[in-house]
């Protein structure tokens, strides 16, 4: 089956003229108490399930925007979820709504944050 990591890298890579400049992307928080630009955070969470030659698996974006710019996440995380449920590749046969855009602060750095799951299925390769 395809990596999910794999596959939501190669869809935000794809997606990055999107996105505001200097945002940058990858699987770990943002370890800076202060951003000057957005952060995209990606995970693939819990345990796919298989079946019929694909992979059902949920796949969680948070992007962190700098201090005082709470809409500047919800409205990044809002874009790259519509384009999201609207893409497929070789990778991703069909993306479904998951939770969210589920913005806030976060506790530990005052930043603020929106997060959001989709569901997509994975196809064999």
């Amino acid at each position: 089956m395809a990596n999910p990591i794999e596959a939501i890298r190669d869809f935000l890579v794809a997606d990055a003229p999107n996105h505001p400049a200097g945002t940058a992307k990858g699987t770990k928080h943002p370890a800076a108490p202060t951003l000057d630009h957005v952060v995209i955070q990606y995970g693939w969470d819990g345990t796919p399930s298989d079946a019929d030659n694909r992979e059902d698996v949920a796949l969680r974006i948070t992007v962190w925007a700098p201090r005082g710019e709470v809409t500047e996440a919800s409205t990044v995380a809002g874009g790259i979820r519509s384009r999201l449920l609207d893409h497929s590749s070789a990778l991703i046969q069909r993306v479904d709504r998951g939770s969210g855009r589920i913005p806030g602060i976060d506790p530990d750095t005052g930043l603020p944050f929106c997060t959001f799951t989709v569901n997509a299925v994975l196809v064999a390769l």
